[in-house]
């Protein structure tokens, strides 16, 4: 059963997640995501007043094998 973030699938490449959605994936809080996507760790994708994140940007973030650091 293919998960909530399956990225073999091809549109989970280009699949855009909710601040809070990748807070859980990367298992921080909201705050650390915004923190991230402030330090420049993470690209925001914005229109009109919602912020998301790319699936596969937080995919090859924790590929890299980064540790997500308390700003």
């Amino acid at each position: 059963m293919p998960s909530e973030f399956d990225m073999d699938d091809r549109r989970g490449a280009e699949r855009l997640l909710r601040v809070n959605e990748a807070a859980r994936m990367l298992a921080v809080s909201g705050r650390t995501v915004w923190r991230m996507i402030s330090a420049g760790q993470l690209k925001p994708v914005r229109f009109r007043k919602c912020t998301r994140v790319v699936l596969a940007d937080v995919s090859n973030y924790l590929k890299a094998g980064k540790k997500v650091a308390c700003l």
